[in-house]
């Protein structure tokens, strides 16, 4: 069985222990964003991310199980399909790191410097920084994200691909809100990519 079929029974296996006790804890949250490539080497992507969430307070992590699309519309292709899944905790009012384990396939592994074959396995790191800007006029509706992402090849023992970004979020509602901002990838030891993003997110 490939690499990929395995960690997607995991992530099956280990959806239910999220779902089944206590089913009003999950959280689904979706995020659909445009990346447009501003530097036009790579093409503009439509990325398409949901998951599903629950609190762990004993350890004050949060814990997700998680799919994500992303299609190229330069190459007509898929340039990313990865499932996963992902434990995050704050580290303060405003900074959030997170780790994740998950299956990759698509254009992408095209791009290492190592040949995965079609599908492979990688961890990511990530921190972020959540800012309110204006609190007096915006009520805290208004905010800046930081980002930083990191993945490793598992299987290859290399690093894969480090992205960064900002972003001016606004929400919406309590269960909505969108970003506009800038999103910078490096292909490590390939060329890089730096998009203008939109994006909406959703929760329930």
């Amino acid at each position: 069985m490939k690499n990929t079929n395995k960690l997607l029974l995991i992530v099956l296996s280990l959806l239910q222990f999220i779902a089944i006790p206590g089913a009003h804890g999950i959280q689904i949250n979706s995020k659909n964003e445009l990346l447009i490539d501003s530097r036009g080497d790579d093409g503009d992507i439509y990325l398409c991310r949901l998951w599903l969430s629950k609190d762990i307070p004993d350890y004050s992590v949060k814990i997700s199980a998680f799919g994500e699309t992303q299609w190229n519309f330069k190459t007509s292709e898929w340039e990313k399909l990865t499932a996963g899944l992902e434990a995050g905790r704050s580290l303060s009012k405003y900074l959030h790191v997170s780790q994740s384990l998950q299956a990759i396939n698509g254009q992408m592994l095209d791009y290492m410097c190592f040949n995965p074959g079609n599908d492979s396995i990688e961890t990511t790191s990530k921190i972020s920084l959540n800012m309110p800007l204006c609190k007096t006029l915006f009520k805290e509706r208004l905010g800046l994200r930081l980002f930083e992402e990191y993945t490793f090849n598992l299987e290859e023992n290399q690093a894969g691909l480090n992205e960064l970004g900002a972003e001016i979020t606004y929400r919406l509602a309590a269960n909505a809100s969108m970003a506009i901002g800038w999103h910078h990838s490096d292909r490590i030891h390939s060329f890089d990519s730096d998009y203008a993003s939109s994006s909406l997110n959703l929760n329930f």
